[in-house]
């Protein structure tokens, strides 16, 4: 008995499952895979993230690419599915980016659980993937907005010192005019002085920042 009969489905040539009742009328996108990774069964939902049909000599995934939540390409060997079919180790909403045939990006979560026969034998694991790039998009908004507004409130208050700032560069100046000071008084003084201009860069980049220039 062939890993797709075990799992109650027969593959076509094409790799796509001929009993697809089960597949279609869930509500998320899924696919499921036999002991050797082989795609035996997958609906319309999951094609659409994948971009693709999968094909006979995919394992673990039918997407074109996989990535880590890192951005690092993932090999097939390290998905979760691979991982529960090979150790049993199961993962649960593991973030992963997935990546069309046209350069498109996804973010996903992944949830692998076991198929088990009537004896409780891992047969094969099924994969709901949840699209949650919006989702990401939006967080990743939001924490744009905490950051340009914690710029702005620093370079407020930073602000506040330019007046002192200008006062002190303008006596460093007069104090490297000198003709009584020492060469190394001097030296020091320049730094200084130099120093304070640095900072008063940095200080009108933030304000750009953070849009309060």
């Amino acid at each position: 008995m062939n890993s797709s009969s075990e799992l109650g489905m027969a593959a076509d040539p094409g790799g796509r499952s001929v009993d697809l009742q089960f597949f279609e009328c869930l509500p998320v996108a899924c696919y499921a895979c036999d002991r050797s990774g082989t795609i035996v069964g997958y609906n319309r939902k999951v094609v659409n993230l994948w971009g693709r049909e999968p094909v006979i000599t995919d394992r673990f995934t039918g997407a074109y690419r996989v990535l880590n939540e890192y951005g690092d390409p993932l090999a097939m060997e390290d998905t979760a599915t691979a991982s529960l079919l090979r150790w049993g180790l199961t993962e649960v909403n593991k973030e992963l980016v997935i990546e069309k045939p046209d350069g498109k990006r996804l973010v996903v979560l992944s949830n692998v659980a076991p198929l088990h026969d009537e004896e409780g034998r891992t047969i094969g694991a099924l994969d709901v993937l949840h699209d949650v790039t919006d989702r990401r998009r939006l967080e990743d908004a939001r924490r744009t907005a905490e950051r340009m507004s914690a710029y702005a409130r620093l370079a407020a208050q930073v602000a506040h010192l330019k007046p002192a700032l200008l006062s002190i560069v303008s006596l460093l100046d007069q104090l490297g005019r000198e003709a009584t000071l020492s060469q190394e008084a001097r030296g020091y003084t320049e730094l200084a002085r130099l120093e304070l201009v640095r900072f008063d860069t940095l200080v009108k980049h933030m304000a750009q920042l953070s849009g309060a220039a």
